[in-house]
């Protein structure tokens, strides 16, 4: 009897003091812990205990693809800054509080995932936020969260109620494909202007919502074609049967043949912008003596027929003289630094007519590029700096960035391609076309412009 009255002492204690043992040697030990998805035969990183600054996602777990952040995984890591993934491709949802209160999380790449849930990453330190694959933002998930500045991916469907609470972006554009804001998405936050490609796939109550916003300054992203004729006057047009000369008198040659619209080749020599295609071009047209210097470049005439040369300049004074011209950029770079030199100096040069500017993207991020300069009523996609492209990609997002005409070579411009643009209302281009029987054929497939170097008139 006695000792069953100590056993019933001693039992407590010592579950009292294992429990003090756990605490002390395990509990704080650094591990994450993982669960079995069985319907998507994958893993999702369940908990993780103990705290570190910077912490790494695995890919895979026992051979199994790591894909979800489950709920409340990262909550409360106060000490937690960076967040890393083995393979930040792999990993799609973000459950619910996953990172909730996180408040000194500034670091994660969520750019491939698709689904946020609700109160994701509340009051952490996000600083930006670039969500490339999203499909669907839920309620809260970033309330109280500093955001600076996010980009929102052209595969959103929905943004939920108090998404963006208290965060301090001033300006976010809505992809073409959402469907749903819900009310209060942008509830007290910085937000002063929505800009929105396409308003009419938005619901009645998403469009209330976003029109009750007081002083936000809402802009409807709506480019569209505005080249009237169906023929393009290539670098200027051919003029005596020289083309690619880009001259004053092949642009007044084709002018008064009736060309309104004129592809201009761009390039930098010396550090000024010039109107030229390259540099082995520009030597066909004068002596082999001559060095390609800014200086030589303007004040030699080219062709035996003595045409004078322009640079940028030049071509504002043109777009001055002439207000029925429109200019169709070939500035033949893509990297970010040259294409926004360029833009730059576009725009600054030809600010009084910039809308009549059309430029040519070669390729998706170029866009971007160019839309930090200036947002031009109209805007071309060509084909021809890329090896390999897919129609249905390439007008899907056209589509939904508001891109209303697209370029290729003439004999990729087939009836089956012609199709799945005009499926997207796609203006469609082909180049380089100098045979009236190519012309018709192409316009017969359902391309709608050529350039051309002397088919203007015909």
């Amino acid at each position: 009897m006695l000792f069953k009255q100590k056993l019933r002492f001693i039992i407590p204690i010592y579950i009292v003091l294992s429990i003090i043992i756990f605490l002390m040697f395990f509990a704080d030990r650094f591990r994450i812990t993982y669960k079995y998805n069985y319907d998507n035969d994958t893993y999702i990183l369940e908990k993780v205990y103990g705290e570190k600054e910077k912490i790494e996602v695995v890919d895979k777990y026992k051979n199994k693809i790591v894909d979800e952040i489950g709920i409340r995984a990262f909550y409360r890591k106060d000490k937690l800054k960076e967040v890393t993934f083995e393979n930040a491709s792999n990993v799609k949802k973000i459950d619910k509080l996953a990172f909730a209160y996180c408040d000194n999380l500034s670091k994660i790449d969520l750019s491939y995932v698709e689904e946020i849930d609700r109160n994701a990453f509340e009051w952490t330190n996000l600083k930006e936020v670039n969500l490339d694959n999203i499909k669907f933002i839920g309620a809260s998930a970033f309330l109280d969260t500093p955001i600076e500045e996010i980009h929102l991916g052209d595969n959103l469907k929905s943004i939920g109620s108090m998404a963006f609470t208290h965060t301090k972006f001033e300006e976010i554009t809505i992809p073409s494909n959402c469907k749903y804001i819900y009310e209060d998405a942008f509830y007290m936050s910085s937000i002063k202007t929505i800009n929105i490609y396409n308003i009419n796939n938005l619901d009645d109550e998403s469009i209330d919502y976003i029109y009750s916003l007081e002083d936000v300054e809402i802009n409807m992203i709506n480019r569209t074609n505005i080249i009237n004729q169906n023929k393009i006057a290539h670098a200027m047009g051919e003029i005596d049967g020289y083309t690619y000369t880009n001259s004053r008198e092949a642009f007044l040659y084709n002018y008064e043949k009736g060309a309104r619209y004129f592809e201009v080749d761009f390039d930098y020599l010396d550090n000024h912008l010039i109107c030229c295609h390259d540099y082995s071009k520009w030597k066909t047209f004068v002596d082999d003596d001559i060095t390609y210097t800014y200086e030589n470049f303007k004040k030699t005439p080219i062709t035996n027929n003595g045409y004078h040369t322009i640079d940028i300049d030049d071509l504002a004074l043109i777009l001055n003289e002439y207000d029925d011209v429109y200019i169709i950029t070939d500035t033949k770079y893509n990297d970010e630094e040259t294409v926004k030199k360029q833009f730059e100096e576009i725009y600054e040069k030809c600010k009084d007519n910039i809308d009549r500017i059309i430029p040519q993207i070669y390729t998706k991020k170029m866009y971007s590029y160019i839309l930090d300069i200036y947002d031009f009523p109209s805007m071309i996609f060509t084909l021809y700096f890329l090896k390999d492209w897919d129609p249905r990609d390439i007008s899907s997002f056209m589509n939904n960035h508001s891109i209303p005409i697209v370029t290729m070579w003439d004999y990729l411009c087939t009836k089956d391609c012609c199709e799945i643009f005009k499926e997207k209302n796609i203006t469609i281009c082909a180049h380089t076309v100098n045979n009236v029987n190519k012309a018709n054929e192409l316009f017969e497939f359902g391309c709608d412009i050529i350039y051309t170097d002397n088919l203007i008139n015909i």
